[in-house]
């Protein structure tokens, strides 16, 4: 293979390593948005990994939730243990009055891709219920999916807080976008996109806005319906990237199918991309993502000079 098919590898090896970084030192905010309105976007909740790492989420029914995959695998592919995952909802600020849901399951899907990031939708089982209120207030409902393609140029609307681990909060925030053309993007991104991704840029100047790290796992909606769960692609404030998200269309019957699930995967390693299993946790990788990683770029490098 010749040095240009080395290119996009070397890529994607980079990208699963800044992946993993962001998720431990993120930029936390999501810039050039503007409050929600109580009521606006009742599915959006946060999700809390430990103590320092944020995702953002969305409610699916009464006791399941919508984030990333890459939000509850760390660097090394592990998956987090349930019970270091809590779930805020039902508010617009997220600070010590907001109460901690407890998480029950997590399916992350079986063949998500740290190198790609193809696939990273995952789905969380709470211990409890959702209390929801006849209507969406204090701000909490299921959300609405959506089943159909949006145009091109179509306004969407990503959600989501300027979470900051021992600084001051700002109510959750939602930020208008704009669903971009899949050429563009997939060369923003080194040819990386599949079809289950689409990517979303910014309306105004640049340096006005931007989707940080710390709102991955969030939603991205497009007339109102759920179309997108926040993947890579953190401009953050500079407009110089597009946000890429994993399309809920492409996962409806696997959505369903986390909901009747009887299994609990178990924290801990799982397999790397073509090395068998499952991937939903108790099975041991053979290496750390991250050295797996270093490595591949290494030898790249190499044939690259």
């Amino acid at each position: 293979m010749g040095s240009k098919g080395f290119r996009p590898m070397v890529f994607l090896a980079l990208l699963a390593l800044a992946s993993a970084a962001q998720l431990d030192d993120a930029n936390p905010f999501l810039v050039g948005g503007v409050p929600a309105a109580m009521g606006q976007f009742p599915a959006q909740v946060a999700v809390h990994i430990g103590t320092t790492s944020f995702c953002g989420g969305s409610i699916l029914n009464q006791n399941h939730v919508l984030t990333a995959a890459s939000c509850v695998l760390d660097a090394n592919n592990n998956l987090v243990a349930a019970n270091t995952v809590t779930v805020r909802a039902g508010v617009l600020l997220i600070d010590a009055n907001a109460p901690a849901l407890a998480v029950q399951r997590i399916f992350p899907h079986q063949q998500y891709n740290p190198w790609t990031l193809e696939n990273d939708i995952a789905v969380l089982r709470m211990l409890n219920n959702f209390n929801f209120p006849l209507l969406p207030q204090p701000n909490m409902a299921p959300a609405e999916m959506n089943h159909h393609i949006v145009r091109l140029g179509a306004t969407c609307h990503v959600v989501g807080w300027n979470w900051q681990q021992g600084g001051p909060n700002v109510a959750l925030q939602v930020l208008p976008v704009l669903f971009a053309d899949r050429e563009a993007c997939n060369a923003v991104h080194n040819g990386v996109l599949r079809d289950s991704m689409a990517c979303t840029s910014y309306q105004q100047p640049q340096g006005t806005q931007g989707v940080c790290a710390a709102n991955r796992g969030g939603g991205m909606y497009c007339d109102n319906l759920l179309t997108g769960v926040i993947s890579f692609g953190f401009g953050c404030g500079q407009n110089n990237s597009m946000t890429v998200h994993t399309q809920t269309r492409y996962y409806n019957h696997w959505i369903q199918q986390q909901f009747i699930r009887t299994d609990t995967p178990v924290a801990g390693p799982t397999p790397l991309p073509g090395l068998g299993g499952t991937g939903q946790g108790g099975d041991a990788s053979s290496f750390s993502l991250s050295l797996a990683a270093a490595l591949f770029a290494a030898v790249c490098a190499l044939f690259l000079n």
